[in-house]
């Protein structure tokens, strides 16, 4: 297959390597999934790819680590204070009196959020001292050594609980992201390397048309001396010959563009020099549309991505369902303490504290706003689902032509192979009889355009053949040339 192409871009390998030897520098031979490799792995699209993962996943375990017990230990040591502030008598007088004392304190705290009523439960020990100073001087502790405390803002609706559900979305959503940031890298990598190889083609092909004019030429004005050309053929012969120089030293410039944008995309160092081969198409034979739709549901983003987004709806409906509705909060303790002149005296003969706390929240009178927001809320579901259904379909339709793509591409490189091989075999014998003096340039020109249409076309079509089939696997996830789904590789987190 492509026998041609694999000839013309074996001479142009040939051409570029004795340039680079000429200058002594040596190029890199590169394949495409050498590049494809490359680009995942060291590209600045990978790398920005690759943080986006690591941040989720470090989101993630901070969430999990927020459901874990949480020791810690507070306090102040010391709290120094002198002013004077007014008080209260019994008398119900007001004085100012000077205050001049030490204020320490610290507390042990264990806390646990409880995913079944979204709540928290704590224990905590703490011990305080207060140290007056000046002419009353004096000292007092008060600890409290053990305590247990729950509290609840809402016991009708559970945060946490819609929380961790969707945690475990996110995370799964990010998965599919990475794997399907690195097949975006993939497609772009897959459109570099064929810019490269189409820009060594077409330049080969402006070199190999140069240098066959300037022999034609020759022959032209030769044959012209001797009367067997008219002028018009030496006009014509000039004028392609002016043509092709001209293409050479635009297909050099295109050249050269390519392969910045190229090495600019694999990140490698701007005086890298490469070549690059035609590689085969993709052996996977047409493919089935329900097949490739059934792919992507199982495994694109996008199927959880809306799941999150209608769970991220349905927690915004509850949180102002709650908010807008009659709610009662919970607050207890249960502990035991004390107070004493010395840190013994507070703990000895201790005495329960304690309390428990029911309180509510009934809206009466909003003129309709808890209602109005209730309302939008719920709407704002029904929005999501509406949207979430077309962008389904949308992806699904997608998926659907770039299948019916595909399988007409497999058929038309078919015919491309054939359409090259009868080009070339015309253009030789074109060539021969111009040289013969038995065609004119005319004919001879329009076999030589034919040539290297058929060229170009070969070379587009396996460029859109791999397009085509990386945007199906970007589309779906899948791979079928190994028919299985495209796993995501192991992090590696610093």
């Amino acid at each position: 297959m492509f026998q041609n192409l694999f000839r013309i871009i074996g001479i142009t390998k040939a051409i570029i390597l004795s340039s680079f030897i000429v200058h002594s520098q040596v190029p890199q031979s590169i394949t495409l999934q050498k590049t494809i490799k490359s680009a995942q792995q060291s590209s600045l699209a990978y790398k920005i790819a690759i943080n986006l993962a690591k941040t989720s996943h470090w989101d993630y375990l901070v969430f999990r680590a927020g459901l874990r017990p949480k020791l810690a230990i507070s306090g102040e040591l010391p709290d120094y204070y002198r002013s004077i502030s007014k008080i209260t008598l019994p008398s119900g007088q007001n004085e100012f009196v000077p205050e001049n004392f030490i204020n320490s304190y610290a507390t042990l705290s264990l806390q646990q959020k409880v995913s079944a009523t979204g709540g928290t439960i704590g224990l905590f020990s703490s011990l305080q001292r207060i140290q007056n100073l000046g002419q009353t001087s004096s000292r007092a502790f008060t600890s409290v050594p053990i305590s247990l405390t729950y509290t609840q803002s809402n016991i009708f609706f559970n945060e946490l609980r819609f929380s961790k559900t969707l945690e475990q979305i996110k995370i799964k959503e990010s998965e599919r992201r990475y794997v399907e940031d690195l097949e975006n890298i993939a497609f772009e990598a897959v459109g570099k390397y064929f810019n490269v190889l189409t820009a060594e083609t077409q330049m080969l092909l402006d070199t190999q048309n140069q240098q066959s004019l300037d022999t034609l030429l020759k022959s032209t004005l030769a044959r012209n001396e001797i009367g067997t050309s008219d002028l018009n053929d030496v006009l014509q012969a000039k004028m392609s010959h002016l043509n092709a120089k001209n293409a050479v030293n635009i297909s050099q410039l295109r050249l050269a563009t390519a392969k910045q944008e190229f090495i600019r995309l694999l990140n490698m160092a701007r005086e890298s020099k490469i070549i690059v081969s035609v590689p085969e198409i993709p052996i996977i034979g047409k493919l089935e549309t329900d097949v490739a739709i059934r792919y992507a549901r199982m495994n694109r983003r996008y199927q959880v991505e809306f799941e999150r987004r209608k769970l991220e709806a349905e927690i915004a409906r509850k949180r102002i369902q709650a908010a807008t509705t009659p709610s009662v909060f919970v607050r207890a303790n249960l502990g035991v303490t004390q107070t004493g002149r010395t840190v013994a005296d507070s703990y000895t003969d201790l005495f329960r504290n304690q309390y428990f706390t029911v309180g509510f929240n009934i809206p009466i009178l909003d003129w309709g706003v808890n209602k109005a927001s209730r309302k939008k809320a719920e709407a704002m579901v029904d929005l999501e689902k509406s949207i979430i259904e077309q962008e389904t379909l949308s992806y699904e339709q997608e998926v659907e032509s770039e299948v019916m793509k595909w399988n007409l591409l497999v058929e038309r490189m078919k015919n491309l192979t054939e359409v090259e091989k009868l080009a070339e075999h015309r253009y030789g014998i074109a060539k021969q009889k111009y040289l013969l003096g038995t065609l004119n340039f005319t004919d001879f020109n329009i076999a030589q355009q034919e040539k290297d249409r058929a060229v170009t076309d070969s070379i587009n079509g396996l460029r859109e053949s791999w397009l085509s089939y990386y945007k199906l696997r970007r589309m779906t996830l899948y791979d079928f040339v190994y028919d299985r789904p495209i796993a995501i590789e192991e992090l590696i987190l610093d």
